[in-house]
C-alpha cells in the first residue's frame, strides 16, 4: 500500500470516529430503534408513555372495540313527556252533561288563529270545540270562562287537568279534551351530513336518534365514517354512528331542544416505518386488524424490518392501565399515550396480530433492524475511505 493509500486509510478511519464518537443518530433512520422504544418508556422526564407487550390479557381487554357508550349515559328510565311551549296551537273540545251550563248547545268557537271541528253527533253529550288557541311567549293562553291559564311546560294532560278544574264552576259534569294541532315548541335540530337538514317536530312516540335522523333523510355517507354530536342542555357529546346502530342503548330518545350534527369523519390509520407503502389507510365498513394494517402497508421488508419491532401508537383511557396492573406514564388526563409491542418474530405474534383490531387515528410503526444500521456504519465508512484517498491524491497535486 502506497504512502497516498496509508493516508487515506487514516483519514478515513479517523472520520469514521468522530461519525461513531457522535453516535449512531447522525444515520438517516426511518423511526425509533427497538432499543430507543424500551428505553423511551422507561424515562423519568419528558414525554413519558407506557409499553406493553401484547399478550392474550392485553388482547382480551383492548384487543376488540367495546364501543363508545357515552350517550347511553344521557338516557332517561322513561321518554321524556312532550310539554306545551310558545307557539304551540291547540284545540280544546269541552263535553257536559244535560242542558245546562254555560255551553249548553253544540257549537264551534273559531279563535282568530284557527278555525273548529263540527259539532258533536246526535244524541250525544252537547260539546263545544275551541281551536286555534295559540300558546303565547309567556306560556298562557286565553280561554273563555277561565281567563288567561298557564299550560307552559305542561303535558297535555296536565293542561287538560288544569282546565277542567277551572271550569266546574261553570260547566255541568264536564270533560276536557286538549289536543296539539301545531306542535312548533318540541323541535329537534338536524344538520350536517344528512340528505335533508332540518327542524324536525317530536311526537308522544319519543323518536330515536335514528328515527329522527332517518327523517332528515339519513347520512350522506357510510355509518362508519359519520360522527353523530348530540347537543343538550349546552353539554355535546359524540358518538360514532355505527356505536349508536350497534349499541341499543345509545339509541336514547331526542329531547326538546336538541341539536344533532352529523359530521363526516373517516376512520383512518397510518402504517409508517420499515414498510414497502408508508400512507394513511381507511379502517373499511367491517374493520381492520394489526395484520391487515401490515397488509395494507405491503408487509415487513425482508432487508429492513425488525420483526420483534412491530409497534402500534395509541391513546388509551387509564382504566386500561389500571386494570392491567401497569404504572400511568401521565396523570390527570383522560387521554394516555400506549405503545402496543408485537413480537412478529414468533407465530404467536401473528395471531395476535389477527385478533388486535385497529381504531381509527393509531398509528402502526416498524423498526428498522440493528443489522441495518451496522450496514449504514460501514457503507459510511467505505464512503469515508474513498474521500480520505480523494483527498490525499488532491494534496499530493499541490
Amino acid at each position: 500500500m502506497s504512502a497516498r493509500d496509508r493516508f487515506g486509510v487514516r483519514l478515513g478511519v479517523a472520520l469514521f470516529a468522530v461519525a461513531m464518537q457522535a453516535g449512531c443518530s447522525v444515520l438517516p433512520n426511518g423511526g425509533p430503534m427497538v432499543s430507543d422504544v424500551k428505553s423511551g418508556a422507561e424515562e423519568k422526564t419528558g414525554f413519558r408513555f407506557a409499553l406493553v407487550p401484547v399478550d392474550q390479557q392485553v388482547l382480551n381487554l383492548v384487543g376488540t372495540p367495546s364501543g363508545n357508550t357515552k350517550l347511553a349515559a344521557l338516557h332517561e328510565d322513561r321518554p321524556a313527556f312532550l310539554t306545551l311551549g310558545p307557539g304551540d296551537l291547540l284545540q280544546v273540545a269541552i263535553y257536559q252533561v244535560g242542558p245546562l251550563g254555560v255551553f249548553s248547545q253544540s257549537q264551534t268557537l273559531g279563535m282568530p288563529q284557527g278555525g273548529g271541528s263540527g259539532p258533536s253527533a246526535p244524541g250525544a253529550p252537547p260539546s263545544t270545540f275551541i281551536s286555534g288557541l295559540a300558546v303565547d311567549e309567556g306560556g298562557y293562553i286565553t280561554f273563555p270562562y277561565a281567563g288567561r291559564v298557564h299550560v307552559g311546560g305542561l303535558t297535555v294532560t296536565e293542561a287538560q287537568n288544569l282546565l277542567l278544574s277551572r271550569l266546574k264552576e261553570k260547566l255541568t259534569d264536564p270533560q276536557v279534551i286538549v289536543a296539539v294541532i301545531s306542535n312548533v315548541s318540541n323541535l329537534a335540530t338536524v344538520m350536517g351530513a344528512v340528505k335533508t337538514p332540518g327542524r324536525f317536530p317530536l311526537t308522544p312516540a319519543s323518536e330515536t336518534i335514528l328515527q329522527v335522523i332517518t327523517a332528515a333523510g339519513g347520512p350522506t355517507s357510510l355509518p362508519t365514517d359519520i360522527l353523530v354530536e348530540l347537543t343538550r342542555h349546552g353539554r355535546t357529546v359524540s358518538v360514532p354512528m355505527e356505536d349508536i346502530v350497534r349499541i341499543p342503548a345509545n339509541d336514547i330518545h331526542v329531547d326538546r331542544g336538541d341539536l344533532i350534527n352529523l359530521v363526516f369523519k373517516p376512520r383512518m390509520y397510518q402504517v409508517f416505518g420499515a414498510a414497502r407503502t408508508i400512507s394513511e389507510y381507511s379502517l373499511g365498513e367491517r374493520g381492520s386488524s394489526v395484520a391487515d394494517g401490515l397488509a395494507h402497508g405491503g408487509g415487513l421488508l425482508d432487508a429492513q424490518a425488525d420483526p420483534r419491532g412491530v409497534y402500534l401508537f395509541r391513546y388509551e383511557a387509564p382504566s386500561i392501565l389500571r386494570t392491567l396492573d401497569r404504572p400511568l406514564p401521565v396523570a390527570g388526563t383522560d387521554q394516555v399515550p400506549v405503545v402496543y409491542a408485537f413480537d412478529m418474530s414468533k407465530p404467536t405474534g401473528y395471531f395476535m396480530a389477527m385478533k388486535f383490531q385497529l381504531r381509527s387515528g393509531d398509528l402502526l410503526f416498524t423498526s428498522d433492524a440493528r443489522l441495518v444500521q451496522w450496514m449504514k456504519v460501514f457503507n459510511l465508512l467505505g464512503t469515508l475511505t474513498q474521500a480520505g484517498s480523494r483527498g490525499a491524491t488532491f494534496g499530493g497535486g499541490m
